[in-house]
């Protein structure tokens, strides 16, 4: 208790000191922008989504696309996250959106041996929440066709192995095969960075780097590592203390922005799930967002005499925690990619601009905010 109440004491030096050592950052940062501009990623400009994604993906798994390296790409992505062997994927043919037989579903990737008897089905989910028997659904598609079916999901998730597990238990009572698998998106980014390491060509190498670099950013929300460094020097160099700060600052920091936000919105905050939401009520319909501390900011609707009436264009999830209705907000359009940007970088500004605009589109009302 002593140690908590000293780091209480060191809260204010060590934010001045991180801060100080910011602003020292953004004054070298400005000096070498302009000759070598090392923030800037050509990915980040078009902010590709779940289906964008996808397509680059299966252009890199193409052997006969315009990257040049033929199979490469393909034989470490079937190695490092299949744990298959390459060779029995000579000349396999990959596409994107295939529709399942009965039509009620769609295959993000579809890899095919040459003969078709083999197949691995790629579920991407960087950031979308598991449909309903979704993987369970999309195997016995396939197994009804080819002798050998493979199940793979890229998931954002941070456990990705608990993720699925979750996902397939909640659909059958069926054991897990050892033929449905799933890699989380760090996984993913080595895979990228390890095919830059080794790919000739020198366009595609930096392509692969940026993508990487976006996934990272994007999808798993890592920070700068320059940035980290520097500032974990300064925590460590304030002793047991300032460790006790830091720790300080981190818990209180997603109710700090939550309420931050709520003030300006007009709104309020609520521990709901143990997170903390911005509470905002658009046309009688009360929306929370979680925006702050979780790993991908999304916002639900609790009110069940509300849900039934929604509107907009939105694909809801089906029904988790406590919302009936839940979506990521990254989903929602462009402004909300660009509230998911400016949550994630704690662009308080643009949260105050974009969130009533937001919470409209997902309840279907177009009217212009009061």
């Amino acid at each position: 208790m002593c140690l908590l109440r000293r780091g209480m004491h060191a809260v204010p030096s060590l934010i001045a000191r991180v801060a100080a050592a910011g602003a020292e950052r953004s004054r070298t940062e400005v000096a070498v922008a302009q000759r070598f501009a090392p923030r800037f990623n050509a990915v980040s400009l078009f902010t590709p989504g779940e289906n964008n994604l996808s397509a680059i993906f299966r252009w890199l798994l193409d052997e006969s696309e315009t990257h040049g390296q033929g199979p490469l790409f393909r034989s470490r992505f079937i190695n490092d996250l299949l744990g298959d062997d390459p060779a029995r994927w000579h000349g396999a043919r990959v596409t994107t959106e295939v529709t399942t037989s009965d039509g009620t579903g769609r295959i993000d990737l579809l890899m095919e041996s040459r003969d078709g008897a083999r197949c691995a089905v790629i579920e991407n989910k960087p950031w979308a929440g598991w449909q309903t028997d979704q993987l369970f659904r999309y195997l016995d598609d396939q197994q009804n066709c080819r002798t050998e079916v493979r199940v793979h999901a890229l998931v954002g998730h941070p456990d990705a192995s608990a993720s699925l597990n979750q996902h397939w238990s909640e659909s059958t009572a069926t054991p897990l095969p050892s033929t449905v698998t799933a890699s989380g998106y760090d996984a993913v980014v080595t895979w990228l960075e390890d095919c830059a390491m080794i790919c000739r060509a020198e366009r595609v190498r930096g392509f692969l780097n940026d993508l990487a670099g976006y996934c990272r950013e994007v999808i798993l929300s890592e920070p700068s590592m320059e940035e980290a460094n520097e500032t974990a020097r300064i925590i460590l160099a304030g002793g047991e203390e300032a460790l006790a700060a830091a720790r300080s600052i981190a818990a209180a920091l997603p109710l700090a922005l939550a309420t931050d936000a709520a003030r300006r919105v007009a709104g309020s905050v609520e521990i709901v799930g143990g997170n903390p939401t911005v509470r905002v009520d658009i046309s009688g319909a009360v929306i929370h967002f979680v925006l702050f501390g979780d790993l991908t900011p999304w916002a639900g609707v609790t009110d069940k005499t509300r849900v039934e009436t929604l509107g907009g264009t939105l694909a809801w999830a089906a029904p988790e925690r406590q919302w009936p209705r839940w979506i990521y907000v990254r989903k929602i359009g462009v402004d909300g990619r660009s509230l998911y940007d400016a949550a994630r970088t704690g662009d308080l500004d643009a949260v105050e601009r974009l969130l009533p605009v937001v919470a409209r589109t997902m309840i279907g009302d177009a009217a212009v905010p009061s």
